[in-house]
C-alpha cells in the first residue's frame, strides 16, 4: 500500500463510525470508506492499472483510497471520457458513480495519482504525481488531530486534494461545500472549521456575501489564500475581520506542487528569496518571468511534454515585478491584453477596480478592436442594492486617475457573479 492507505485502515478499524468526507446530508465514514475503497481495489485484481475516476465527492474519494491500497495510478478525470479519451489516456477501468468497469488491459504503471490543471485559459493538462511529491507539504501536528476542514473545492483539484490529504494524515474530516462562498461560511460556521482555504476570488466573496451570523460564528485559527495572486487590500480586510487568524498565503501549480508560504501580513514575497540557495525550494527571475525549481513536482505530464528546461527550471508563467524588498506577481503572459502594442495584465487593472467602494469583485479581459487589435473590457459584481448608473461613473473615473490611459476599460458590465473553475479561481477570457 502506499500513500494515505494505511493511515486510512488504522482510523477505520480504530474508529470507524468517525465522520471523514461530509457533502451536505450525506456522512462518509472511515469504516464506509475503506470497504468501499477496498471492493474497488480487490475488483482490479492486479498491479499497474491506470484508474480513471470521475463523480461525486465519495466516489473521488473511493478511487483515491483504492489506487493507494492496490498500488494504481489514479486519473482524477475533470469529465466522463469518450472511448476514444479512455484509450487515449491509456485507462484499464473506470470508476464513475455507476460503478467500476474494466475498459482495457492493465499496463503496469506505477502508482500515483495524475491531476488536471484548472485550465483557467486553455486545455487542461495531465501533471503526474508520485504519492510522495503530493504529500511532500502535507503537515500533521497535534493540533490538526482530528478536525475538520473545509473543502471549497472540487477534490479533483490540487487544491482540494491537498486540504483531502491533510484530513486523511491527520485523522480529521473533510466538509465539501462547493456552493457560493456564502453558503460555505454557513457550513464551516456549522462544523466549527477552523483551519479556512480559499483562493482570493473565493474570500472577497465571502466578505461580500456570506451571512453575517455565519461570519460572526467563524473562529477561524488560520486563513490561507492561493491560487491566484493575492492583493493588499484582501489580506488587510480578512486580518482585520478575524483578528485571531493567521492570514497567510501559499504559492503552488498543479505541475509543482506548494513551494511557498508567506505569513508577513504582505502580497507577494520577499525578493531576497530569489536566487537564494539555501531554500529546499528554487527560485528565480528570468525576462520578468518567475521559474521554479522543486523536487516535490511531478514526474511530468501525461502527454510526455517536457515540463523543465535542460537545467531543471520550470517555467511557471507567472511574471513578476520587483518592488523594493518585494517581488509581486503581476500576471500571467497567456492573459496578457495588447491594446495597440502596450501590454496590460488583468490584474493591475483589477487591482485598482476593487479599490472602488461598492464593487465586490472584478475580471478583466480583452475584446478585439479593429484600431487597437485589443481593448479591455471589465465585468463587474457590484454590492447587493448598489445603484450601477453611479457606480459606472465612480469607477470609471477611479480608473482614469488611477491608471494609464490604455488600461482604462473601454467596456464595462455587470453581472451577477463571475464564473470559477473546479479550483475556485475565476475562469479567464482570452479573447
Amino acid at each position: 500500500m502506499t500513500g494515505p492507505a494505511p493511515t486510512v485502515l488504522a482510523l477505520a478499524a480504530d474508529q470507524p463510525t468517525r465522520p471523514l468526507l461530509v457533502v451536505g446530508e450525506q456522512v462518509v465514514t472511515w469504516g464506509s470508506a475503506w470497504e468501499a475503497a477496498q471492493a474497488v481495489s480487490k475488483a482490479l485484481s492486479a498491479t499497474g492499472h491506470a484508474l480513471g475516476v470521475v463523480g461525486t465527492p465519495d466516489v473521488l474519494l473511493t478511487g483515491l483510497l483504492a489506487g493507494s491500497a492496490s498500488s494504481a495510478r489514479v486519473l482524477l478525470l475533470p469529465d466522463s471520457p469518450s472511448d476514444e479519451r479512455i484509450a487515449e489516456l491509456g485507462l484499464s477501468a473506470l470508476l464513475t458513480d455507476t460503478g467500476l468497469r474494466q475498459v482495457g488491459e492493465s499496463p503496469g504503471h506505477a502508482p500515483g495519482v495524475v491531476v488536471f490543471t484548472s485550465g483557467t485559459t486553455g486545455v487542461p493538462k495531465a501533471a503526474i504525481h508520485t504519492w510522495p511529491s503530493l504529500m511532500a507539504r502535507v503537515r500533521v501536528r497535534d493540533e490538526l488531530a482530528g478536525i475538520p476542514w473545509l473543502v471549497p473545492y472540487s477534490l479533483r483539484a490540487y487544491a482540494g486534494l491537498q486540504v483531502l490529504l491533510h484530513a486523511l494524515a491527520n485523522g480529521g474530516s473533510a466538509v465539501v461545500s462547493t456552493g457560493s462562498p456564502g453558503e460555505a461560511a454557513s457550513v464551516a460556521a456549522e462544523h466549527g472549521i477552523t483551519y479556512l482555504t480559499g483562493t482570493p476570488t473565493f474570500f472577497r466573496f465571502l466578505l461580500a456575501t456570506a451571512p453575517r451570523e455565519a461570519m460572526d460564528a467563524l473562529k477561524p485559527v488560520q486563513i490561507t489564500l492561493g491560487g491566484e495572486a493575492v492583493d493588499q487590500p484582501l489580506l488587510d480586510r480578512l486580518t482585520a475581520r478575524f483578528p485571531g487568524a493567521r492570514v497567510g498565503h501559499i504559492y503552488a501549480s498543479t505541475e509543482l506542487g506548494a513551494c511557498f508560504s508567506v505569513h508577513d501580513g504582505r502580497a507577494g514575497f520577499p525578493a531576497a528569496w530569489l536566487d537564494d540557495t539555501t531554500r529546499a525550494i528554487g527560485l528565480t527571475c528570468r525576462d520578468g518571468e518567475l521559474y521554479v525549481r522543486s523536487e516535490r513536482g511531478m514526474q511530468g505530464y501525461l502527454s510526455n511534454e517536457s515540463a523543465a528546461a535542460e537545467d531543471g527550471w520550470f517555467a511557471t508563467g507567472d511574471h513578476l515585478a520587483i518592488t523594493g524588498d518585494r517581488a509581486v506577481f503581476v500576471g500571467r503572459a497567456s492573459e496578457r491584453i495588447n491594446v495597440g502594442g502596450a501590454k496590460v495584465y488583468p490584474g493591475e487593472v483589477e487591482d485598482v477596480l476593487r479599490q472602488v467602494p461598492g464593487v465586490v469583485a472584478v475580471r478583466v479581459s480583452g475584446i478585439s478592436s479593429s484600431l487597437a487589435g485589443q481593448l479591455v473590457q471589465a465585468e463587474l459584481v457590484a454590492e447587493s442594492g448598489a445603484d450601477t448608473r453611479a457606480l459606472r461613473r465612480t469607477v470609471l473615473g477611479y480608473a482614469r486617475e488611477h491608471l494609464q490611459p490604455h488600461m482604462v476599460p473601454r467596456r464595462l458590465v455587470w453581472v451577477d457573479t463571475l464564473e470559477q473553475n473546479a479550483s475556485g479561481k475565476l475562469n479567464r477570457r482570452t479573447s
